[in-house]
């Protein structure tokens, strides 16, 4: 066989060794072990006094949220409350008030208990 006919078919053998390649990998790149970890993230968790406490600085049991721009959000009985300043920001005065659902401190009178560990949660939502 001439040279130039052993490259030819060389060359097609290789070619088509490649596309098999490609196309397999193409193939198990989109199975589920290989989904990026993010895409199935929740982005709310149901949030109580059950769950949490006596640290639970709420009043209501709900749904907390990381919306866009990290706006943390509570949701509870049919009504949305900012949580961070990145909420109120966002929702402005279509927001209730978190203010309205946080618990007065029972150690420090006239202030609120910590509600760091609420906002802290919700920004770990956002991804």
């Amino acid at each position: 066989m001439p040279n130039k006919a052993r490259l030819i078919i060389w060359t097609a053998t290789a070619a088509i060794g490649v596309g098999i390649f490609v196309a397999a990998r193409l193939r198990s790149d989109s199975s589920p072990s290989n989904i990026n970890a993010t895409s199935v993230l929740p982005t709310s968790i149901t949030i109580s006094q059950q769950t949490w406490g006596d640290e639970y600085p709420l009043t209501l049991s709900g749904l907390l949220e990381c919306e866009s721009d990290s706006a943390v959000v509570f949701k509870a009985n049919g009504k949305l409350y900012a949580v961070n300043g990145a909420a109120k920001n966002k929702y402005g005065n279509t927001a209730m008030p978190i203010e309205e659902v946080w618990k007065d401190s029972a150690k420090i009178p006239g202030a609120k208990m910590n509600i760091s560990g609420v906002i802290d949660e919700g920004l770990k939502l956002c991804h």
